[in-house]
Order: structure tokens, then C-alpha cells, then sequence
């Protein structure tokens, strides 16, 4: 059966507490820690080290390999994080211009508090215990705010003093730790009408006045 009109419970899933939904995949977060995934190995989705096979499809939740002590998943459009209790991030799936059918430990990210993605977007966010933001992938909106378009392949640092990440589907918010809201790439009319339509750097919003930012750093 392709599609359901009423709910229909997933078989195999017990005590499932999040889940994260890509293109091709759906991936459950089990109160154990595991990570289940169902869908197609289009684009090495199901974590499980099989070849990509867009034939291969999966109705009912299989376990993703390598992955325990997982407190948080999070699917962009083709590829998925995973967070561990010790601050690690795994990744798998198709992220910018790699494939990994396994989990991928990220050896530039430490002692992470959160992650990002959206499931129509290209790239992932990660903020440190530091208050350090890294995003990397598809950058050509100027979505990960490093000040430039070019295409990430590795976390990149691009902001400091944050609280709390959000990755959009052309875009991206951050929160400093002063309480105020950030954003950067594709504006779309969704940054409260800024005057400019895309931005590759944070710009700070103010919303009683939203016509003052600017596509550039604010103090």
C-alpha cells in the first residue's frame, strides 16, 4: 500500500519519542536510544550499509546501524543527524555531495546540544555547549550565514553567543543569549519584510521595526 488516508500505525515501533522525516525516509527515536527508519535506499536512507538501491523499500521500521544512546534525530531532505548523550553527531544518508549508507561519526562536532534540519531543506545546524553554531551543506542562498554561497561539506563555525539553532529550507534563525533573533539566506518575505531578498551573513531582526535590517552583521 503506497499511501493511507486515516492514520495507520507503524509496525515494529514501541515507545517511540520523536521522529524526523526526509524525501525518501521516516526515522523513529525509540526511549531506548535505537533509531528506526523506514522508505527507500535511494539515497542510502536506511543506515543499514546496503548499496544505494532505489528499488530497495522498506515498509516496516528497520533498525539504523551503529547508532545507540541517540537522544535526537533530524532529517533535511535527503540525509539525517543523530545526537548522542555524549554529544556526538552521526550522519548518513545524502548531505551536499556525500553519501553515507552507514552512520558517520562527525569528528569536527563536540560536546553538541542541538541540531537542525528541516525536510525541505539541504543543510544541518549544530550548537556546542559553548554557545558555538556550525551548519553545513547546500549554501547557495546564503543559508548557513558564513558570509559567502559557497557549498559547505564540513560543520563550519558561523556564529558564537547562541541559545538556540533553527535550519529552514533556504534559510536559518539563531537566538543569542542576549534574547535577540537572527537570520540569514533567502528572505522570501518571511524575515518580516527586510528590504533585502537574500543575506549570507546573520543579520539581526527587529521586529517593531522590520524594515531596519541589513544584510550585514549587526553588533
Amino acid at each position: 500500500q503506497a499511501f493511507s488516508t486515516t492514520p495507520t500505525q507503524m509496525l515494529n515501533i514501541q515507545q517511540a519519542v520523536r521522529t524526523a522525516q526526509g524525501f525518501f525516509n521516516t526515522a523513529v527515536l525509540l526511549s531506548n536510544g535505537e533509531v528506526m527508519v523506514a522508505g527507500s535506499n535511494a539515497v542510502g536512507g536506511l543506515g543499514n550499509g546496503s548499496p544505494i538501491n532505489a528499488m530497495q523499500f522498506e515498509t516496516i521500521p528497520i533498525k539504523v546501524s551503529l547508532l545507540s544512546d541517540i537522544v535526537d534525530i533530524k532529517a533535511n531532505t535527503h540525509g539525517f543527524l543523530a545526537l548522542d548523550k555524549q554529544g556526538s553527531v552521526w550522519q548518513w544518508g545524502f548531505v551536499h555531495t556525500t553519501i553515507d549508507i552507514l552512520p558517520k561519526k562527525i569528528s569536527q562536532l563536540n560536546n553538541i546540544v542541538a541540531i537542525s534540519g528541516c525536510n525541505d531543506g539541504f543543510h544541518f545546524m549544530a550548537l556546542d555547549d559553548q554557545r558555538n553554531c556550525y551548519a553545513w551543506g547546500d549554501n547557495s542562498q546564503g543559508q548557513c550565514g558564513d558570509g559567502t554561497k559557497n557549498n559547505i561539506q564540513t560543520p563550519k563555525l558561523v556564529a558564537t553567543n547562541v541559545i538556540d539553532i533553527m535550519a529552514g529550507e533556504w534559510f536559518s534563525y539563531i537566538v543569542k543569549a542576549n534574547g535577540t533573533l537572527w537570520a540569514t539566506g533567502f528572505n522570501g518575505y518571511i524575515w518580516l519584510d527586510l528590504p533585502q531578498n537574500q543575506c549570507s551573513s546573520f543579520v539581526q531582526l527587529h521586529p517593531t521595526h522590520p524594515t531596519i535590517g541589513l544584510c550585514e552583521p549587526a553588533d
